[in-house]
């Protein structure tokens, strides 16, 4: 399958996961389909809807990058994640496809302000408007699940469709709601979801030890990994 879809090499840069790291990003020269989207999900790539297309880690040097999948079905929620579902019992979700509104591109603008902020992220390059209209029209199937709360939307989460798993690519909250731990209420939503659809697994993205941004991911469990050139193996 992969020989179906040319690879490209964008040129080594600075890795934002790790300090004095360089990292190399190979990615495809077009859009792949939904199963073309799964299969390379499998393979360990990862699917920007933003880009529309699948990328993947060719570090030389370092191997820290892993792709991270909890298991929707044996989902077995910590005291700490179990604190977030009932602090969110009246956090209403609203599934659908992506909408591009004022609402949604003041949130995701506040949540990058606080972000540059708290973890010292770079200023986003646009205002949202740019960011939220490519991921809408992705050729790939993407959900966009909506969270309000007291009739106001408080957080949105882009997951990509892969008709037999779920891929949770981008989210972004607001601020001022942070007390509800809403980003650990997206990513079990999202596993929640994948599991009431019969599905085996809930793709994560990245896991990097030692990055904050990323190794909360394995607190999701239980999961699997699958580092460069492995294959997929129990986590935690």
């Amino acid at each position: 399958m992969q020989g179906q879809i040319q690879e490209l090499l964008a040129p080594p840069y600075p890795c934002s996961y790790l300090p004095g790291q360089t990292t190399q990003v190979v990615y495809t020269a077009r859009t792949p389909t939904q199963a073309e989207t799964a299969q390379l999900l499998g393979l360990g790539w990862v699917y920007s809807a933003a880009d529309a297309a699948a990328t993947s880690t060719r570090c030389m040097a370092c191997n820290a990058c892993w792709r991270i999948r909890a298991k929707a079905r044996e989902y077995d929620p910590n005291r700490s994640q179990l604190r977030a579902q009932r602090a969110n019992q009246e956090t209403r979700l609203v599934i659908g496809k992506p909408i591009l509104d004022d609402a949604r591109v003041d949130l995701y603008r506040r949540h990058h302000l606080a972000r540059q902020e708290q973890k010292g992220w770079k200023p986003s390059a646009g205002n949202g408007q740019d960011y939220i209209r490519k991921v809408a029209s992705s050729p790939v199937p993407i959900l966009e699940f909506a969270f309000y709360r007291d009739d106001k939307l408080v957080a949105v989460s882009y997951i990509t469709d892969l008709a037999h798993a779920l891929f949770g690519s981008y989210y972004f909250y607001d601020p001022d709601y942070k007390h509800l731990s809403l980003g650990t209420w997206m990513v079990m939503s999202l596993i929640f979801e994948a599991a009431a659809r019969g599905f085996e697994y809930a793709y994560l993205g990245t896991f990097v030890a030692g990055c904050g941004s990323l190794e909360y991911k394995s607190a999701f469990s239980p999961n699997q990994v699958r580092k460069p050139l492995g294959e997929w193996e129990d986590f935690k």
